[in-house]
């Protein structure tokens, strides 16, 4: 017998709008709420955007109170965060420590909130939060060494933009943040920021900072710690630490066994007395280049900083390291050490050694002044290729007379069986014509490249190397060739008008110089009676954008 279900009970009809009514009621008062928090909210972002002090003081301390200030900040654009920092430094100055203490937990906050915007891709948005990172930071800093406490904890945050207003902050502090920094220089977790945090405050702190850099022991962490020192230290740009770096130069040499080196310590000594360019350390580092080829290229380039005469002969010893990369950083640094340079290199210039002769000729290239001239007048001629290309680009910078006496030579260097010799030769002429400085000579460098356009009797192969050659310096020099182009194009022989034509039309980067010579280009377009002229001049028209 099946068991008998008892019918459900009706509904009263009646429940069932009071449920709705409730609902809505609800639904009303959150929507009220709602509106009148955000009324509420837009008028305390109003009052901390007043010029008012009074007025946005007591707009900061009432979101204090509430603990509201950092939510209500963040969702504002960065107008109203930069008067809500300048409205709390306000409220910090006139409230006692617990007071200020609150306010930089609040400047950390928004640091610390402004990560997404910081990752951006619009660059505006971007760069205006980062000012108001700046503004908080700058904040902290003004209220004072109550905060350093909080920044040193600060310091360990995960967030990027909190670590960094922490730092900056210190720096901003000062003196009496360095003794909670060089705690913190024991630990491996926080020396980072703290070292850069101490580097913000400056020589205040190179005294309690130094000692570090002779950290006994040798086992990891202590390796580490004088590494860090050894690169940090240059940061404070104070050269009384050089004979503390000089000790150290060693603690990587080859001799010295692995169980009792720091790694990468010596390179990094170099490094950092580079950035000093202290002369007290060119001895030991001639002598650290000489024996450790680890790290030639990183003494080498600190001597070029030193700028001292003593390196002069070792550097150009290294001409003959057959390593590339060594006698070319050499040459960079002979030429920041300069005049000094010259003696030793004028006579490496006529070494019988090619390799040394080549090195010596494009060191005299790179310092240039009236002394390398001749030299490299002369180095245009030799029988290696290397010697002939570093001269005719080394007479890049010359102006004047010494221009004229060396465009003939770069012209007749466009012959040379050596690519780099004749594109080197191309390059020069080029940066010669177009340098103001020789605006007064320019024809005289310009007229003989007009003139090469002219076959006057030459086989084809050699006559089309060189009018290409001519073709690409022209072309790059613009309003210098410009009236001798026109020229030839009117009065000069069936080649030369092709040519001249051709070369216009590479101008194409300087559309309104060449519009001068749109004219003469359609005459012979419409009507010169030699078909490649006027093949040359339609192409050029198409090229100039100026076909009729």
């Amino acid at each position: 017998m099946e068991a008998s279900v008892a019918p459900a009970a009706p509904v009263n009809p009646r429940t069932r709008w009071y449920t709705i009514g409730g609902v809505v009621l609800v639904v009303a008062l959150l929507i009220l709420y709602s509106v009148m928090k955000s009324r509420r909210d837009a008028a305390l972002v109003a009052d901390l955007m007043s010029k008012d002090k009074a007025r946005h003081v007591a707009a900061a301390q009432n979101l204090f109170t509430s603990n509201r200030f950092v939510d209500l900040i963040l969702t504002q654009p960065p107008d109203a965060r930069d008067a809500a920092i300048l409205a709390t430094e306000d409220w910090a100055k006139a409230g006692n420590d617990a007071v200020k203490k609150q306010a930089v937990d609040a400047l950390l906050g928004i640091s610390k909130g402004v990560d997404r915007e910081a990752n951006d891709p619009e660059t505006a948005v971007k760069d205006r939060e980062t000012a108001v990172r700046t503004n908080a930071w700058k904040t902290i800093g003004r209220i004072g060494d109550v905060a350093k406490d909080q920044l040193l904890v600060a310091l360990k945050d995960p967030s990027g933009n909190v670590r960094g207003a922490a730092i900056e902050a210190l720096g901003v502090i000062g003196l009496p943040a360095i003794p909670g920094l060089m705690a913190m220089m024991r630990d491996r977790e926080t020396w980072g920021p703290a070292g850069d945090a101490l580097t913000k405050i400056g020589q205040p702190a190179l005294d309690p900072l130094t000692p570090l850099l002779d950290t006994p022991g040798y086992k990891r962490k202590d390796r580490d710690l004088r590494l860090k020192m050894a690169a940090m230290l240059g940061g404070f740009d104070n050269q009384k630490i050089v004979p503390n770096l000089l000790r150290h130069i060693n603690d990587d040499a080859p001799n010295i066994p692995q169980d009792r080196r720091t790694p990468g310590m010596r390179r990094q000594v170099i490094r950092t007395l580079a950035s000093l360019q202290d002369q007290r350390a060119t001895p030991e580092v001639i002598r650290v280049m000489r024996e450790d080829p680890q790290v030639r290229l990183d003494a080498i380039s600190a001597l070029g900083e030193f700028k001292d005469p003593r390196a002069v002969d070792p550097l150009v010893d290294q001409f003959k390291n057959y390593d590339y990369d060594v006698p070319a950083n050499a040459i960079i640094a002979l030429a920041k050490i300069g005049a000094p340079a010259l003696p030793r290199l004028l006579k490496e210039a006529k070494n019988p050694d090619a390799q040394i002769r080549t090195n010596a000729t494009a060191a005299l290239a790179t310092i240039g002044g009236p002394g390398a001239v001749g030299p490299l007048l002369a180095a245009a001629k030799d029988p290696v290729d290397g010697v002939r290309a570093a001269a005719v680009q080394g007479m890049a910078s010359f102006t004047g007379p010494n221009a004229v006496r060396a465009a003939p030579l770069l012209i007749a260097s466009f012959s040379d069986s050596a690519a780099e010799v004749s594109n080197g030769a191309v390059a020069s002429l080029t940066q010669m014509g177009t340098n103001a400085e020789n605006a007064t000579i320019s024809t005289q460098i310009v007229n003989p490249l007009v003139q090469l356009l002219n076959p006057g009797g030459l086989s084809a192969d050699v006559y089309n190397k060189r009018v290409y050659y001519a073709e690409r310096v022209l072309s790059q020099l613009g309003a210098p060739a410009l009236p001798a182009l026109i020229a030839a194009l009117r009065t000069g022989p069936p080649p030369v008008k092709k040519w001249a034509a051709l070369t216009l039309g590479d101008m194409k980067q300087n559309r309104d110089l060449v519009s001068r010579a749109l004219p003469d280009l359609r005459t012979l377009a419409q009507s010169s009676p030699n078909p490649d002229v006027k093949w040359a001049a339609q192409d050029a028209l198409n090229r100039l954008g100026a076909a009729s």
